[in-house]
C-alpha cells in the first residue's frame, strides 16, 4: 500500500474506533454569517432523520445526516429468521448522488454442520450420519427458523451485501482492513462471557453445548468494479458466530448459528471519497433502533419459536414458509401494543454500551433529551429548527441557535 493509502486507512480507524486522547482546543471568534462559515468548514449543519416503520405506525430507527442530504429506507417484515423477523436498511445520499451511506441492521444464519442418528449398539447399521453439504440448501430454512447460508467473514459478508445492493458490480476488492486491537479484546471477553451463560442455561438439557462463539468487527476499505464506473467505500461489519448443538447418547447434531449484528458502508466516486468520509463516523454513531420497535421484534420471534416447538412437540412437518406467514399476522397486531415515541428512555444505541469506548466521540445532550455524537474536531454543537450545528472555532448567536450541553465522555481501557 502506498504513503497516501496507508494513511488514509489510519484516518478511517481513527475515526471509527480508536479513543480520542485529546481534544482540539479553538479559541472562539464572534459570530459570522452562516453560510460563509459552512463554506469555510467552521460549521457542519446536520438534520435529524428518522425511518418510520409503515406496517406498524412507529419508528424503528433515526440518525442525522448532513443538512441537504436526502435519508430513506426500507423496514421490512420477512420473517428473516427467529432472531430477526423484520429488518431495516437505513440511507442517505449526498444531492449529487456521488456518496451514499447504508446502515442494515440485524440479520440470522444457520450453517448446518451434521446430524448423526446413533443406531444400539447392537445394530450398529442403524447409524446415519448426514453430513453439511448433504443439508445444506442455500436460501431454505432449517428447523431452528433460520435461513441457511455459510458462515462469512466480515470481508465476505460486506461484499455479499454491496452486490445485493447493487447488482451491476463485478468485484469488491479489499484494499485494507483493521481490526482494533483494543476492539478484540473487549468482543473477546463478550463472547466469552456469553458462551458461559449460554452453556449455565443448557446445563439442565442433556447433551445441549455452545462452543467457538467468536465476535469480529472489522473496518474496511474496498474498491468496487462496475461497468458504469467504480466507486470507493468503507464497511464496519459485526459478525457474531457460535456453534452449538446436541451430543447425546442417541443423537448428534452442530450447527453455526451466526449473525450480521449490523453492516454500515459508506460508498462514493472516486473524486468524492475523501471529502465525506467524516459524514460517515457521525451517521454511524448516531444511528440509534426505537426500543419499542426492537421489542416488537422481539415479541414476533418468541411468538415464531413457540410455533416451532409446537410443531416439533407434535411431530409436524409443517414448513417454515407457513411459520412465517403466520408470524405476519402477528405483527400486524404489534401496531396495538406498541406507540411511538422520541424520548430518550424509548431509545438505545444498537451497537450498545461498548461503543462508547470503542467507538469514542464527544457526547451531546440532543434536543429531545437523547444523545448525540459529534467529531472531537467540533467544539460546540448548536440546535434550531429541528437542525443541528457543530462549529469548529466559532459562536453562533444563542438568541436564534440553542446551544446543547456537553455530556462526559468514556475513555478507552489503560487510556
Amino acid at each position: 500500500m502506498n504513503g497516501t493509502g496507508a494513511r488514509a486507512t489510519k484516518g478511517t480507524l481513527r475515526s471509527l474506533l480508536a479513543a480520542v486522547l485529546a481534544l482540539l482546543c479553538i479559541a472562539p471568534s464572534a459570530s459570522a454569517d452562516l453560510t460563509s462559515l459552512i463554506a469555510q468548514g467552521k460549521v457542519r449543519q446536520y438534520t435529524r432523520f428518522a425511518l418510520m416503520d409503515q406496517a406498524l405506525g412507529i419508528e424503528a430507527v433515526r440518525t442525522i445526516i448532513p443538512a441537504g442530504w436526502q435519508g430513506g429506507g426500507d423496514v421490512s417484515w420477512p420473517m428473516q429468521s427467529i432472531g430477526s423477523p423484520a429488518f431495516y436498511t437505513l440511507q442517505a445520499a449526498s444531492p449529487d448522488r456521488t456518496v451514499a451511506m447504508f446502515f442494515i441492521s440485524e440479520m440470522n444464519y444457520e450453517e448446518p454442520l451434521y446430524v448423526t442418528f446413533v443406531g444400539p449398539s447392537n445394530v450398529p447399521e442403524l447409524t446415519r450420519h448426514i453430513p453439511g453439504d448433504q443439508l445444506y440448501r442455500e436460501g431454505d430454512y432449517t428447523e431452528h427458523g433460520n435461513p441457511m447460508l455459510r458462515l462469512m467473514t466480515p470481508e465476505e459478508y460486506s461484499a455479499y451485501v454491496l452486490r445485493s445492493l447493487d447488482p451491476s458490480i463485478e468485484a469488491v476488492s479489499v484494499v485494507s482492513a483493521e481490526r482494533d486491537p483494543e476492539a478484540r479484546k473487549a468482543l473477546a471477553q463478550m463472547a466469552s462471557t456469553r458462551e458461559a451463560q449460554l452453556n449455565q442455561t443448557f446445563s439442565a438439557t442433556p447433551g445441549a453445548f455452545v462452543r467457538d462463539t467468536t465476535i469480529d468487527l472489522a473496518v474496511l476499505e474496498l474498491t468496487l468494479t462496475r461497468q458504469r464506473g467504480n466507486l470507493r467505500a468503507i464497511a464496519v461489519t459485526m459478525i457474531d458466530s457460535g456453534t452449538s448443538g446436541t451430543d447425546s447418547s442417541a443423537f448428534k447434531t452442530a450447527s453455526i448459528l451466526w449473525s450480521a449484528k449490523f453492516t454500515a458502508l459508506y460508498v462514493a466516486a472516486p473524486d468524492a471519497f475523501e471529502a465525506n468520509r467524516d459524514v460517515f463516523s457521525v451517521f454511524l454513531q448516531n444511528t440509534i433502533t426505537n426500543a419499542q420497535w426492537s421489542r416488537a421484534l422481539s415479541q414476533t420471534g418468541k411468538e415464531m419459536g413457540q410455533v416451532l416447538v409446537d410443531i416439533a412437540t407434535r411431530g409436524a412437518q409443517q414448513n417454515i414458509r407457513n411459520v412465517q406467514e403466520r408470524a405476519k399476522a402477528w405483527s400486524q397486531r404489534i401496531n396495538e401494543r406498541y406507540e411511538s415515541s422520541l424520548s430518550q428512555d424509548s431509545n438505545h444505541r444498537i451497537l450498545e454500551g461498548w461503543t462508547d469506548v470503542l467507538l469514542y466521540r464527544d457526547n451531546w445532550e440532543g434536543p429531545d433529551g437523547g444523545v448525540l455524537k459529534v467529531d472531537h474536531d467540533y467544539d460546540r454543537v448548536y440546535e434550531k429548527d429541528g437542525d443541528i450545528y457543530a462549529t469548529r472555532g466559532v459562536e453562533l448567536d444563542p438568541q436564534e441557535y440553542k446551544a446543547l450541553k456537553k455530556l462526559p465522555g468514556v475513555l478507552p481501557p489503560g487510556k
